[in-house]
């Protein structure tokens, strides 16, 4: 290191990491819209069975989980001293369905980027508050972490449906 830039320790490279994470989840919605032209809406809109949530569905609650429970929820804590926060559902009351992938997409890197901005926004001291998620008790550094778990779970499951498809060639 230069004598000019301090040293970083554990904790900043720790959140620099979490930042990464978050920030790598819109090269992924990138690289998705870039092979959108192949992909039948249909192959977004399918649910394997009844009980589970179809392509677009999953995207979509994760771009509600990130405009209305995360961003919201580390700005809470923030401002609140150890707010009770919760993970409601309520975002599976939207017609995901009926968006274009497309227009999904656009919204999904929206809600990721504000996500991104608030949380680099934060001070270090701001990453050492508290709160208690769904009856969790998680500092900020927690509460990143596990919303790239959650993410990373339902790309999982979305990876797994897209390798399953058989794709119609274009003649």
């Amino acid at each position: 290191m230069s004598k000019l830039q301090p040293e970083k320790n554990d904790s900043d490279r720790l959140r620099e990491a979490l930042l990464d994470q978050l920030r790598y989840f819109v090269e992924e919605v990138d690289h998705l819209a870039s092979m959108l032209g192949g992909i039948p809406e249909s192959v977004f809109e399918a649910r394997p069975h009844p009980d589970s949530r179809s392509i677009k569905e999953l995207y979509g609650r994760i771009a509600y989980y990130d405009e209305a429970i995360r961003l919201p929820g580390i700005r809470r804590m923030v401002e609140e001293d150890n707010p009770n926060l919760s993970t409601s559902d309520a975002g599976d009351a939207e017609a995901w369905n009926d968006l274009p992938m497309k227009d999904l997409l656009i919204r999904l890197k929206s809600a990721r980027l504000q996500l991104v901005a608030g949380v680099e926004a934060l001070s270090p001291a701001d990453w050492s508050r508290r709160a208690r998620w769904d009856e969790v008790d998680l500092d900020v550094y927690g509460v990143v972490h596990a919303m790239i778990q959650q993410d990373v779970d339902w790309l999982r499951t979305i990876s797994y449906r897209l390798y399953g498809v058989r794709i119609p060639s274009r003649s």
